[in-house]
């Protein structure tokens, strides 16, 4: 066991968790709106929120001054987020709109610890790298990325087929407290580092800048759902085609982040050329088309987008 051991395994369950949640809150919210393709559009909306609400959290703990406060602050809500266990819908409505009703659904079955979850990654690579600032922290990126991809790969495949859904809730909380035992061990391998912890100084970023990287950003999330939504409409609204898209658009982001070479865009522009069209025809078509050259040719278009 290496002093990193604790930061692999924390990080590993936490993006595991994070991705696995997804389709067993769909699945379980499906059948109380009618199993309508719409539903899981909103689930993923609730979910990209959640993921920036975490990396906003990880941004502002990642301020703070001295180790010991934000082990503090980042273990009380853990323990908070515990309130939220066992991962079961709570019944109440709030509006008159099935959309908000569901977003607020997700917010009280699974909102805190959902951040807490979006924010291990950058915020356990930034403990590391001020724990062993000598050693980089971006391999524990590549260990997210696996784990993700791994909880989007076994649901359909091992995990909805083999367990009920009562059951992948309580594994899913067990899990979850286990990962917050995880997230202590790191706490405390980590408990006597003294150094504040100081960012770099870097050149002010523009708020043009800003809010173009925003924008671009936003603009992926809003190909993910669009072309989730017009799969799932289109074909049926199965745990397979939501994880399906998912993976495709969390594979652009493990090459994205890899290397430079996977991306050109010339080549990618002629690419986007073709498959924006192809789209379009074969949703124009319809149920006219295999299902397979639905699936493929959405999929490739959201793979260049």
């Amino acid at each position: 066991m290496t002093r990193s051991t604790p930061y692999a395994v924390t990080i590993f369950l936490g993006a595991f968790l994070l991705f696995a949640v997804q389709p067993i809150l769909g699945r379980t919210l499906l059948p109380l709106f009618g199993g309508g393709p719409a539903v899981w559009t909103v689930c993923l909306l609730f979910f990209q929120i959640g993921l920036l609400a975490g990396y906003a959290y990880a941004h502002v703990s990642g301020r703070i001054r001295g180790a010991r406060a934000a082990i503090f602050y980042h273990l009380g809500l853990l323990a908070i987020s515990a309130f939220f266990l066992p991962l079961a819908p709570k019944t109440f409505m709030i509006g008159a709109s099935p959309e908000l009703h569901v977003l607020t659904l997700l917010a009280a079955t699974i909102g805190l610890p959902y951040v807490v979850l979006a924010s291990t990654g950058p915020l356990l690579q930034s403990w590391f790298h001020r724990q062993f600032p000598e050693r980089s922290p971006y391999r524990l990126y590549s260990l997210s990325n696996i784990a993700s991809m791994l909880a989007l790969a076994s649901y359909p495949f091992l995990i909805e087929p083999l367990l009920t859904l009562s059951a992948q809730r309580t594994l899913w909380s067990a899990a979850y407290a286990l990962y917050a035992g995880c997230c202590a061990w790191c706490a405390w391998t980590r408990r006597e580092t003294t150094i504040p912890g100081q960012p770099r100084q870097v050149d002010r970023v523009r708020m043009r800048d800003l809010a173009w990287w925003l924008s671009l950003s936003a603009a992926g999330s809003i190909v993910l759902l669009a072309i989730t939504n017009q799969m799932c409409q289109e074909l049926a609204s199965t745990p397979f085609l939501w994880v399906l898209p998912l993976a495709i658009y969390l594979l652009t982001f493990i090459l994205a982040f890899d290397s430079g070479r996977w991306y050109s865009r010339p080549w990618y522009a002629r690419a986007l050329s073709l498959a924006v069209p192809a789209a379009c025809a074969v949703a124009a078509v319809g149920l006219g088309i295999p299902v397979t050259v639905h699936i493929v040719v959405f999929s490739i278009a959201l793979f260049v987008c």
